[in-house]
């Protein structure tokens, strides 16, 4: 039997990387005998190159896994690997089919969707598929069979992850090799499943409902340093990101892991945290095992915003500025997450996430355009406000995640919204250095009023960042 992975990876802002949902079911099937190979798709280049792999490739299982703003891209090469090869068996998993389960009926050509984590649900497809008879009661797998749609319940939540790795990383660096992608000698791991917080934006408060039992859960200390150091010995590594929602949630395990992680790895690496969740004793923790970077999710400056309309409750600004200058108190680097064009946002209100990050000064800070993941709770209110300009079926529409704006706010137009995004960390720095000069509340005015102003304005922030840049 052998499966065919399809990552597509069409309409994201970020670089080529490994997905971990993809890489962690390659390794499971795997180690279960089930011959397993990858097509990455970013391209049409990509797109012809997969069909021609199912051309000369025997494939019994095309598994797919997109991401929303991909998904109209990945409906149309169902549709085309259907018609061209009607024997294969097609099952598409991850995040946006999770939120969005009548996709099932949606997409032509698609024979199963699984909903949230799929290890043991894709197993166990595949060996029904090899015993010649498929078994349409597996558990987190929703059926079309010939158009009568078969949905099953949900499995308990896996407590056990050790099993699962490690996970298949080699899939990806075959596929990077020939797509001549350079390697960035960074890695990126994730250990935790799960994340306890509700914020509306996330799909974190849907994928919790996919299963039964005790939604977060750890692999043990052993297996990741395992995994780690498997991984070093297959590609040059200088730098490691752990992509866990939030690396210092479980205090114990956290501690565990870092004391080992000193020892028997030490490389430089970043991490997330949560204002809220990080003390100065976790920071030190942090400092003693080598990190460099830690990634601080505030996504809003204005009050009401971030706690009411995001639901992320992190405190007040106050909190925010007092852990930043803990972070940097020990040297470590800072980044700030934030986002532009939530609902009942306009530009004062984005102007609040302008003037914290000021505050704080990270050294680095990042904005994304609020994208709305259908399913979510954020996404039903844009809805119900009727803010989508082209409609609210955004799966059937391409655009750039996070770069483009799909709303029509009332008080802050699409226009205005990307451009803020765009010039996000000048606007941060002309706040900087506008709160340290007379008069700024009526400079600021000026500036922010009239849009060449602006433009002269950042132009020279940008000159001067540029000036810098060639100095050092």
């Amino acid at each position: 039997m052998r499966v065919l992975f399809l990552y597509l990876d069409t309409n994201s802002s970020v670089g080529p990387r490994i997905a971990p949902g993809v890489a962690f079911l390659s390794g499971y099937l795997k180690r279960n005998n089930i011959e397993t190979d990858l097509c990455y798709i970013n391209s049409s280049a990509d797109e012809e190159y997969c069909i021609n792999t199912l051309q000369n490739l025997k494939t019994d299982i095309i598994a797919v896994s997109s991401v929303t703003s991909s998904f109209p891209r990945a409906k149309k090469l169902i549709k085309r690997i259907k018609e061209e090869f009607p024997e294969v068996f097609t099952i598409c998993g991850g995040a946006h089919v999770s939120l969005c389960p009548e996709e099932i009926s949606l997409t032509e050509g698609l024979d199963a969707i699984c909903l949230g984590y799929g290890e043991e649900a894709l197993l166990e497809l595949v060996q029904s598929i090899e015993k010649g008879k498929i078994d349409y009661g597996i558990k987190n797998l929703y059926f079309n069979a010939n158009g009568k749609i078969i949905k099953n319940e949900l499995r308990v939540f896996c407590d056990k992850l050790d099993a699962y790795f490690p996970e298949d990383r080699a899939i990806f660096y075959k596929e990077f090799d020939r797509k001549g992608l350079e390697d960035t000698e960074s890695q990126e791991f994730i250990f935790c499943r799960g994340c306890p917080f509700d914020c509306t934006y996330c799909s974190n408060h849907i994928l919790k409902t996919l299963g039964k039992g005790k939604y977060i859960n750890y692999p043990e200390v052993e297996t990741c340093i395992d995994d780690i150091k498997q991984a070093m010995k297959v590609r040059k590594i200088k730098r490691i990101s752990f992509h866990d929602d939030i690396f210092t949630l479980n205090k114990p395990w956290f501690k565990r892991f870092t004391e080992q992680y000193a020892k028997e790895i030490g490389l430089p690496f970043m991490c997330n945290a949560r204002i809220g969740n990080i003390d100065e004793e976790d920071i030190i923790t942090l400092k003693n095992a080598n990190c460099k970077r830690i990634i601080f999710g505030i996504e809003s400056g204005n009050y009401y915003i971030r706690n009411t309309v995001l639901n992320k409750k992190i405190g007040s600004n106050s909190d925010i500025i007092k852990v930043y200058k803990l972070v940097q108190k020990h040297g470590i680097a800072t980044l700030s997450q934030n986002l532009v064009g939530v609902p009942e946002e306009n530009f004062e209100r984005f102007y609040d996430t302008v003037k914290i990050n000021a505050a704080i000064m990270p050294n680095s800070a990042t904005i994304s355009v609020y994208y709305p993941y259908p399913g979510t709770d954020l996404y039903k209110k844009a809805k119900n406000d009727g803010l989508f300009k082209n409609g609210s079926n955004i799966s059937n529409q391409d655009f750039v995640e996070r770069e483009e704006s799909l709303l029509e706010l009332p008080d802050f137009s699409k226009q205005s919204i990307e451009y803020c995004a765009k010039h996000f960390k000048q606007m941060i720095f002309g706040e900087y250095v506008l709160t340290r000069i007379p008069l700024n509340k009526y400079i600021r005015k000026v500036i922010y009023s009239n849009h060449l102003f602006q433009r002269v304005f950042f132009f020279s922030i940008e000159a001067v960042d540029k000036i810098r840049g060639l100095i050092h």
